[in-house]
């Protein structure tokens, strides 16, 4: 009856001449169509039907002024009556909402200062509100454009400030395009507005779709613009066109983990969060054969959603289709504007997943350069909490005699990054940010702390081929002016990871015990003595849960932990008399948690213990093996930490020694190689034997001669086993290697790669010695280069002759570009010209930014 009602109401109300800001009379008969296909809009129209039930009992509007943003995902009273009244025609929503606005209108309540959305009230409810109750409604808004300085003020920007103009920016959007029609409304300020709004999105969001504002947050601007945004893009103003907003849903799909529920990686200072369902609703609307959009929803179960919000569930929606086809989606992603680095090795629930920081805003206190997150196999193997806590102690640096660098400290710098198919290369600096603090007047404070700060990161991809799985390769080098100094290598774990490490050992074997999605599962608990147990389930997300024991159910407990990928244990049933023996445990959760354990005690279990507790869902386990081949000398502990929030426990394993210069492995899967330590070999001084391959490696240290080449921070060579014997006499064609930093890369005496100052003999480039810095990595048909002079050099800019060995070489690129080569036998020539780094987030401004006017 209620369809026929809402078909009827539709006929009837497309006469109104007030123009729908975000559906129109005639889109009416759609989206009666889709809520009685049932599903996500039928669930969220029955829950505003429901609200609006509660709303009619309302007697009077709320005074109290509401300071905080107004959200699109949950709207006012008034707001939702207006709806409730469009989509029904249930006459009793009109005329409770005239009642309301009359009782208002009496008490001269500003409804918009009370938290209510003006706009959506007068557009929805226009056709059946008095001529008194609109004019109150026109008159207050018309009074917010003139009064608050805020609704007219065009974006001035600086770099992570954008912020406070989204908080604004839909509000008055809105406002002047309901006045569409009578006599106060303003065409060019609509469209001085939309242009506001373009360049907002074009400084929020970076060239890859990266959101600027510390990498990860996406919901919250989007959550309170989404209706504006797509607002304008109904009236033609294209959003979607010359801004960076279309990319957003590819950044989206790979910032999320591979495991389901995706939500956004905990990395460095990015925000811990799930994608918002409103927002990609939104963003589907508007990009509907985005591929990522479509596949976030899937992998989010967007249409399980139990209470989706009215805009999203029944204006914006649109069913995801099945069958997406990611190939298209690069699996890498840098972005210059924040110096951040996202890698997955394929878009499965078990794809290899990398990320890394050189932060740039100090925004969020964070001395996390250089920090990383690792995920394979459908778990966190690096976790990275430091965000929570805003400690350089807990993110996955080097630091030094128990200290990082300044939480205020400098920003980072990245010094190279390339994406090889044989490697994916990241070189940080942390020199600035140990060595620099910005004090509140934003001035740099210079404190000397060390003398060099560096890592590189070399992530290996999987290579199906040679029957390698991926892993990772961290080189650092730092040094302290303290000449007592010890240094730290910190590798943050989550808090039920078992960790063991051996006298003495270079080796580190971690155990991540796999979750399992819980709905209802049954397990076989073993109990050693008779006596009275709590059960202790250990898992993350936000559900009631129950437990039944032998046939006998105990009351179901809300289970919850801080945010839905930390895990936690929590007791869900109390004084449950157990014999010794087996016994069976059903648990079930109503809307499923992530679960890893079950356990049966008389107090809390301690976390970080290093044997497992109690029974696991899932008997498959997830082993990580780090392999410190250098120093010669470290010792290693594991510190275990409770911070006052719950989902901040952790394990920290360190890795100490009196050098500062540090070569991690990292294995997160299997086949594990064979690691051995070679002395000096050719060069190199340590190697991972692979069933078909070897990869050797070495790490360099800074020359003691100023005309000497400077060697590289890492270098690796990756052979066929066959072709050992003969290397490195005789070099196979399909040679893959990489050097990072450093003017050449040698293999005994043979030249694989060499950077030199064009038409000289050495490395001079000005006087004091200033070196090339070259980065190289060779996929056989591709040699990917980056070439730089040693940072914080004042020397003049000359050629650099580049010599390369890649007999298969097809295409060159160097700084990013694709370059003319010529070949000379096995070896690739040509020159160019060294570039600086970009400078850490720097944001190229348009003119149009830097207006101040209003409009």
């Amino acid at each position: 009856m209620r369809y026929f009602l809402l078909f009827l109401f539709a006929i009837g109300v497309s006469a109104a001449e007030h123009p729908h800001l975000l559906f129109s009379s005639s889109d009416i008969p759609a989206i009666q169509t889709r809520i009685k296909a049932g599903g996500v809009p039928a669930r969220a129209y029955d829950l505003l039907l429901k609200r609006c039930g509660q709303y009619l009992k309302q007697k009077s509007v709320p005074s109290a002024v509401v300071r905080g943003q107004l959200s699109d995902k949950k709207l006012d009273s008034l707001s939702e009556l207006a709806l409730a009244w469009q989509l029904s025609g249930r006459q009793e929503y009109i005329a409770a909402l005239e009642r309301l606005l009359t009782d208002a209108r009496t008490r001269k309540i500003n409804l918009v200062r009370t938290g209510h959305q003006a706009a959506f009230i007068l557009d929805w409810g226009y056709a059946g509100l008095s001529e008194q109750s609109r004019k109150y409604l026109v008159d207050q808004i018309v009074s917010e454009l003139k009064t608050n300085p805020k609704m007219n003020r065009f974006p001035v920007f600086s770099m992570f400030g954008n912020w406070g103009y989204f908080m604004f920016m839909p509000l008055s959007i809105r406002y002047r395009a309901v006045l569409e029609g009578h006599p106060e409304f303003d065409q060019a300020g609509l469209d001085r507005a939309a242009s506001a709004m373009k360049i907002l999105l074009n400084h929020a969001v970076a060239p890859g779709g990266i959101p600027t504002e510390h990498g990860a947050y996406a919901n919250y601007p989007m959550d309170i613009n989404g209706s504006a945004i797509l607002m304008l893009e109904r009236k033609g103003y294209k959003m979607t066109e010359g801004t960076n907003l279309p990319k957003l849903g590819d950044w989206m799909l790979l910032e999320t983990s591979a495991a389901l529920p995706p939500r956004f990686f905990p990395l460095a200072d990015c925000n811990h969060q799930e994608p918002s369902l409103y927002m990609l609703r939104l963003l589907h609307t508007m990009m509907p054969d985005s591929a990522a959009m479509n596949e976030l929803l899937i992998r989010c179960q967007a249409e399980n959603e139990p209470a989706p919000d009215p805009l999203s569930g029944i204006i914006y929606y649109r069913k995801p289709r099945s069958g997406n086809d990611l190939a298209a989606l690069s699996g890498t992603l840098f972005s210059p504007e924040l110096n951040l680095l996202l890698y997955r090795s394929d878009w499965s629930t078990k794809a290899l997943q990398f990320g890394s920081e050189a932060i740039v805003s100090r925004g969020h206190s964070h001395s996390d350069v250089g920090s990383f997150v690792l995920f394979s196999g459908g778990s966190m193997r690096v976790a990275d909490p430091g965000y929570g806590v805003k400690s350089g102690l807990k993110h996955n640096i080097v630091t030094i005699s128990g200290t990082a660098p300044s939480e205020h400290g400098g920003a980072g710098q990245v010094n190279a990054q390339i994406t090889g198919n044989f490697a994916v290369l990241f070189a940080v600096d942390a020199f600035d940010a140990w060595n620099s603090q910005t004090v509140y007047s934003l001035r740099k404070k210079f404190t000397p702390r060390v003398e060099r700060a560096e890592r590189v990161f070399a992530l290996m991809p999987p290579d199906p081929a040679a029957k390698i799985p991926g892993y990772l390769v961290v080189a650092d080098s730092v040094k302290s002016i303290a000449p007592a100094a010890r240094y730290e290598f910190r590798l943050q774990q989550e808090a039920f990871n078992t960790i063991r490490t051996g006298k003495d050992s270079a080796e580190i074997e971690v155990t991540t015990a796999l979750p399992v999605r819980l709905k209802k599962q049954t397990v076989k608990l073993p109990v050693a003595e008779a006596g009275q147990y709590n059960l202790y389930l250990l898992a993350a997300g936000k559900s009631k849960v129950s437990a039944s024991i032998n046939g006998k159910t105990f009351a179901p407990v809300w289970f919850s932990t801080s945010l839905p990928y930390r895990f936690n244990w929590q007791c869900i049933a109390k004084g449950v008399e157990l014999s010794a023996g087996t016994h069976e445990v059903t648990v079930a959760a109503e809307s499923g948690v992530n679960a890893v354990r079950l356990h049966a005690a008389s107090a809390p279990p301690r976390f970080g213990t290093d044997s497992p507790l109690g029974v696991p869902f899932d008997s498959r386990k997830a082993e990580t093996r780090v392999w410190f081949p250098v120093p010669d000398k470290l010792s290693l502990k594991v510190v275990d930490a409770k911070e006052k929030k719950d989902f901040q426990d952790l394990r920290t394993l360190i890795a100490e020694s009196s050098s500062g210069d540090f070569l991690t492995v990292i294995l997160p899967e299997k086949p594990l190689p064979k690691p051995k330590k070679l002395g000096m070999w050719y060069g190199f001084t340590h190697s991972l034997e692979w069933k078909d391959c070897t990869d050797l490696l070495a790490v360099g240290i800074p020359p003691k001669s100023s005309t000497a080449p400077l060697l590289p921070l890492l270098k690796m060579i990756r052979i066929a086993r066959r072709d050992l014997g003969r290397f490195p006499k005789v070099l196979p064609d399909d040679l893959r290697y990489l050097m990072a930093g450093g003017g050449e890369l040698k293999a005994g005496n043979a030249v694989l790669f060499e950077a030199k100052e064009a038409g000289g003999d050495h490395q001079m480039i000005a006087y004091p010695r200033v070196a090339v810095h070259a980065w190289a990595v060779c996929d056989s048909d591709t040699l990917h280069t980056e070439l730089r002079l040693e940072r914080r050099s004042s020397a003049f800019r000359r050629k650099i002759a580049v010599k390369a060995f890649a007999p298969l070489a097809k295409k060159v690129y160097c700084n990013g570009r694709e370059i003319p080569f010529r070949k000379d036998g096995r070896y690739v020539m040509f020159t160019a010209m060294p570039e600086e780094p970009r400078q850490a987030g720097a944001w190229k401004k348009r003119e149009s930014t830097l207006f101040t006017e209003t409009f």
